[in-house]
């Protein structure tokens, strides 16, 4: 005879890799339990909100076994929202607590800014106007950044220029800067 009892609470919220979730879909993984309780998984149980705080629905795991360790929910997601998950696991004796509440947001790489828009220009400097993107993605854009080559050809690899702070819509690059 051997005795089981229920798994442990999985040890990790759930999370997802950034390259496949997007404004449209939300790619949800999560991991095996550290204990499953002597008996093995019969399935994990993944719970979503409403992106509004809502109460958590079951999206798979409930009523079918379901083994995989990722699930992508398409449809019912909105660009920008945060979503919360939790999962938990089941043997043959019953089920574990849920995992702690994971967060994921249905976001995309933000389009690239215009052109920068010439202000004006000495023999060792230039003002430029940046305007913000015309769409963010989903989510505010925190900074930008402002790369130059070294102006002689059109063979030179660009550089960052350390000295723009990120966030301002004009800024004067001088010789001096990196």
């Amino acid at each position: 005879m051997v005795l089981a009892g229920t798994p442990r609470k999985p040890s990790a919220a759930p999370s997802t890799i950034l390259s496949k979730t997007n404004s449209k879909s939300l790619y949800v993984q999560y991991t095996i339990p550290e204990y499953d309780g002597g008996s093995p998984i019969l399935t994990y149980e993944l719970q979503m909100d409403d992106g509004k705080g809502g109460d958590f629905v079951s999206l798979i795991g409930y009523d079918e076994n379901y083994l995989k360790l990722s699930y992508i929910v398409e449809g019912n997601v909105t660009k920008g929202k945060l979503y919360r998950f939790r999962y938990r696991t089941k043997n043959s004796v019953g089920w574990s607590i849920f995992s702690d509440t994971g967060f994921i947001q249905a976001a995309n790489v933000p389009n690239k800014p215009p052109v920068p828009v010439y202000v004006s220009s000495t023999t060792t400097s230039i003002t430029m106007n940046f305007q913000q993107t015309d769409d963010s993605g989903g989510t505010p854009v925190i900074r930008y950044k402002v790369y130059r080559d070294a102006g002689d050809d059109f063979t030179s690899s660009y550089v960052e220029m350390t000295s723009y702070d990120g966030q301002s819509s004009q800024f004067t690059a001088t010789v001096a800067d990196n």
